[in-house]
């Protein structure tokens, strides 16, 4: 085995000081995984690469990175990973972006452990910006984490990444108070749920409780203080519970590890912070913890300690038989003591315990038979699983272990900062126009131009992971339809179709009125909305502008509309009939001029009984063999039948007379009472339509029952039902069907 003291001094000058070399021997000496020839011969060639690269030290002021590194390492340890990795951790604030280093690097340390540092160093370029608004942090911490594992392949760079972080903000003295808070909040945010998703709790709570003593500094103090004064009765009270345990534990022949603990001062925190408690009121202050053997002791142990101590309901958890997505597993169960005292205690094997404390990377070590090349095979399946669960793929929630095979979630996606430091999620070969859409639909809309790292683009230039992106608007700039022959998200692609959708729709609508008025005022005719609106209604179309744009689209003719309004004028002045409204009969004639075919005449018409639809609703043909074409209300149950044969779906348009009318049936449900027939027909009457048919019955204390109506159109019987509604005691009024006569 090499001494690291060897490299105190090159030339009599140190490169590594006397300290430093007794601490990297002492690691190397504490973790017989490092002890073997190729390992060893990797840390030596280490220490001289930071001999040719940087010389000796120039005392008294020059210092290298290596104590940060030996502190890093020192964290690493603990997860039993390899000397790649360690190698890795010592030298990473040593190594620059230098063509010469790099070279240096891989010839002299390899191609592993130059791939782990290149990767190592794109992920410590990325800078988790957090943003002002609170709803919005949740959004860009899990997008951060997600682009943390996009840019790097091997779980090792982000275990480095993680005790780099660590030993970062365990060190904040140096900071400013605007930097100890950033990087605190990064712990929270981005770090410490990224290694609760590793499962590696042991740093998931240092940074979660480092973090609170900068964020949080008086809340901190409180907490630890409280947690001092208690000792000694908190320990008395782990005494009482733990002996009966350890007795039980050796008359029933279980080798146990029993010891309490206390909850981390995050976790105290937040109990006091979201729920509102006093620090007398958290129940599971206390915790014992119980080390087995075997997965059936951990039940067996169970079971002693709900004979010894009364179980609390609905507090036991099994992540044994249901592991948490994490791959955490342990018994949870409270208990209260013979005092009173609540307590909660946690059963699992020397296996789950390590898993839970340092993560599925120290899970290896228990596989004995396994070779290196396997575990890197394994750890790189996890890794996988690990991206694909952060991904959303598969939740906590779900208390279903990782799929370790399944493919890499990320291939397909591209993340991206706006100036501001936003993470922006895109599909790849996303492009300026796919980010401008992103940020806001009237950003794309206004799209101008675009910079990529500051240089000026193309718009249709794929975009590359990391990339900064800026996008140059203009209120003149406007769509370009071959924008859809690039653009890649969904988004986008919608956004800019409706835009076109709408831009048509406006022109054609704009041009079917200036036809329209210009015919009327070449003919010194006089147009009202009224009579607009309602030759709208019997051409079919809800809104004047969907008509006019129908007309500018040439689906409805000006020399029709003119006629239709002329009718309805005319009509208007004709003398009101002495015995009620005048109602026309449609002969077969008629009805085949009441519906248009779009793009066909002389076809022969029917009405679907089904749905019976009146002029107003919209209706959609189909061609039947017997029938010609048939007339349903698009809404009509037998129109959206799977089986049927879309091919023979037509566009139609209504273009009845005036003067024409249908049955109508309502079915009505009431309330029961007297004078019910009255108020409904009364109602009815007021909207000047007649009542065909009236059948009412009672049933249970309500009145059921039908009325056929009368109206000529859509609008018509929508006045109707809501003069009906309106009645006293009317609970639902239904439209069945209509009756064209």
């Amino acid at each position: 085995m090499f001494d690291p003291v060897e490299f105190f001094h090159i030339e009599n000058k140190p490169v590594i000081n006397r300290k430093e070399a007794d601490q990297l021997r002492g690691f190397l000496n504490a973790n017989p995984h490092l002890r073997s020839q190729k390992d060893q011969e990797q840390f030596k060639n280490a220490l001289g690469l930071i001999a040719r690269l940087y010389g000796p030290r120039k005392e008294p002021t020059g210092e290298y990175s290596v104590s940060h590194g030996l502190e890093v390492m020192t964290i690493l340890a603990e997860l039993q990973v390899d000397a790649p990795t360690m190698v890795t951790a010592f030298l990473h604030e040593l190594v620059s972006d230098a063509e010469n280093e790099i070279a240096c690097i891989a010839g002299e340390l390899g191609a592993e452990v130059n791939g782990i540092i290149n990767e190592l160093r794109k992920v410590s370029r990325l800078e988790y910006i957090r943003p002002e608004k609170e709803e919005e942090i949740e959004e860009q911490a899990d997008a951060f984490r997600k682009l943390l594992l996009s840019v790097t392949e091997d779980l090792r760079v982000i275990l480095v990444y993680l005790a780099d972080q660590l030993h970062t903000i365990k060190h904040v003295g140096i900071l400013t108070e605007n930097d100890r808070k950033k990087l605190a909040y990064s712990a929270l945010d981005v770090y410490a749920p990224l290694a609760h998703r590793l499962g590696i709790g042991r740093i998931k709570w240092e940074l979660e409780d480092l973090a609170l003593k900068i964020l949080e500094p008086d809340s901190y103090k409180k907490i630890s203080t409280r947690i001092a004064s208690t000792r000694d009765s908190r320990e008395e009270s782990i005494k009482r519970i733990i002996a009966p345990l350890q007795m039980r534990f050796k008359e029933e022949g279980i080798k146990a590890r029993v010891f309490g603990r206390v909850k981390h001062f995050y976790s105290i925190h937040n109990k006091l912070q979201k729920r509102k408690r006093t620090f007398d009121e958290i129940l599971d202050l206390l915790a014992v913890r119980v080390i087995v053997d075997t997965t059936k002791e951990c039940y067996h142990v169970l079971g002693i300690v709900h004979s010894l101590y009364e179980p609390m309901l609905n507090y036991f958890s099994d992540y044994i038989a249901n592991p948490k997505s994490n791959m955490y597993q342990s018994l949870h169960t409270k208990v209260k003591d013979l005092t009173g005292h609540v307590v909660e205690v946690q059963i699992r094997t020397h296996e789950m315990d390590l898993i839970a404390e340092y993560g599925l990377a120290a899970h290896w070590k228990y596989k004995e038979g396994y070779g290196v090349a396997k575990q890197r095979d394994l750890l790189g399946d996890y890794f996988r699983g690990v991206r694909q669960l952060l991904n959303g793929q598969n939740g906590e929630s779900d208390q279903k272990p990782i799929d370790l095979k399944s493919l890499d979630p990320f291939s397909k996606q591209l993340f991206v900062f706006t100036p501001k430091g936003k993470l922006i999620q895109l599909p790849m070969g996303a492009t300026p126009v796919d980010f401008a859409f992103s940020i806001h639909t009237q950003v794309g809309l206004s799209l101008q131009g675009a910079k990529v790292n500051d240089r000026l683009v193309p718009l249709n230039t794929e975009l590359a992971k990391c990339d900064i992106v800026e996008v140059i608007t203009s209120n003149r700039a406007k769509p370009s339809l071959d924008w859809l022959g690039f653009v890649k998200s969904k988004r986008a692609k919608n956004k800019i179709r409706n835009y076109f959708r709408k831009v048509q729709f406006e022109d054609s609508a704009r041009r079917g009125e200036e036809n329209l008025r210009k015919e009327f005022a070449r003919r010194r005719l006089k147009l009202t909305e009224k009579e607009l609106e309602k030759t709208a209604q019997r051409f079919g179309y809800d809104s004047d502008q969907a008509f006019f744009a129908a007309i500018g689209q040439g689906d409805v003719q000006v020399q029709n509309v003119i006629q239709r309004i002329q009718a309805l004028q005319q009509k208007s002045m004709a003398p009101y009939p002495a015995h009620g409204k005048e109602y026309h009969t449609a002969q077969k004639h008629d009805i085949q001029k009441g519906v248009q075919v779009v793009g066909a005449d002389n076809l022969l018409i029917s009405f679907g009984s089904c749905c019976n639809p009146i002029p107003g609703d919209p209706i959609i043909g189909y061609i039947s063999k017997n029938r010609g074409v048939v007339i349903h209300r698009k809404k009509c149950a037998n129109v959206k039948r799977k089986n049927l044969d879309h091919a023979r779906l037509v566009d139609v348009r209504w273009a009845m007379e005036e003067g024409f009318h249908f049955h109508v049936t309502l079915h009505i449900l009431a309330n029961e009472r007297h004078d019910l027939l009255h108020d409904l027909s009364e109602a009815i009457q007021k909207a000047g339509v007649n009542i065909a048919e009236v059948r009412m019955k009672s049933v249970d204390r309500f009145a059921a029952g039908h009325l056929v109506v009368d109206v000529n159109s859509l609008a018509q019987l929508t006045s109707v039902t809501n003069r009906i509604r309106r009645v006293k005691s009317v609970i639902r009024v239904d439209r069945e069907g209509t009756k064209f006569h």
